[in-house]
């Protein structure tokens, strides 16, 4: 599909560095539909105000929830995947695709195809459906999947939970790998992915998109979980 990237938008993001990856979603047309970002929390927001119809402001992002419709109830949601440096992903998108894929059986969620760019044929727009949207949580994990797993090579679902617990180290270089590693320590993504047990969790809880931001991505919220429990195991009954 083709797809418009050089769009400008009136705001700065304020975001930490988390390797080359960029993404933005598309509307109907391949027009991004907010400025090229590393943080994969903002795709959150972008749901939390067409879910709310609110118009926000979040660590420089600015969303018109109230009139835009590119993600809620659309069925299929496109992400482009680029590089601020020029990236090839044609060589990397199917170790990518194949690890979500292998996520969407398990959650019986339709699976993500992708499409070459026409505009640029480094980039890649995946095609993702709204299932993943279903907690707050999930998305999360989507995304995680999508900025972690461009040299998962295996196609088993206990090869894809192999390839983060040896690998955590290889990824270091990014955000990602402190949340990949206490994902480990807790065996979170065994319980996800290989015990289907999803905490109950919905986006009525998070009231504000400060909420939505900070408190509803899949670290933020098992680290609330997981010291809620250590604290009433501490108390002596």
């Amino acid at each position: 599909m083709k797809v418009n990237k050089n769009i400008t938008f009136d705001y700065q993001l304020y975001e930490i560095v988390t390797g080359n990856m960029l993404n933005s979603v598309l509307d109907d047309e391949g027009n991004i539909i907010m400025r090229l970002f590393q943080c994969k929390d903002y795709i959150q927001d972008l749901y939390w105000a067409e879910y709310f119809k609110k118009d926000i402001i979040k660590y420089g992002l600015r969303y018109d929830g109230v009139n835009l419709n590119n993600l809620l109830n659309k069925g299929t949601i496109k992400l482009l995947v680029t590089s601020k440096d020029g990236i090839d992903y044609k060589p990397v998108i199917d170790n990518i695709i194949r690890a979500l894929n292998l996520v969407e059986s398990r959650f019986d969620i339709e699976k993500s195809t992708y499409e070459v760019s026409e505009t640029d044929d480094k980039d890649v727009v995946i095609f993702f459906n709204e299932g993943w949207f279903k907690m707050p949580y999930m998305i999360s994990l989507f995304m995680l999947l999508v900025k972690t797993t461009k040299d998962f090579t295996g196609d088993t679902i206990e090869s894809l939970i192999e390839y983060f617990t040896k690998n955590d180290t290889k990824l270091l270089g990014n955000n990602y790998s402190q949340q990949i590693m206490f994902f480990n320590k807790h065996n979170i993504l065994q319980q996800l992915i290989i015990d289907l047990e999803f905490p109950e969790d919905n986006w009525e809880n998070y009231k504000t998109v400060d909420d939505c931001h900070d408190d509803c991505g899949l670290m933020a919220f098992f680290s609330r979980r997981i010291d809620k429990e250590e604290t009433l195991q501490s108390i002596d009954i």
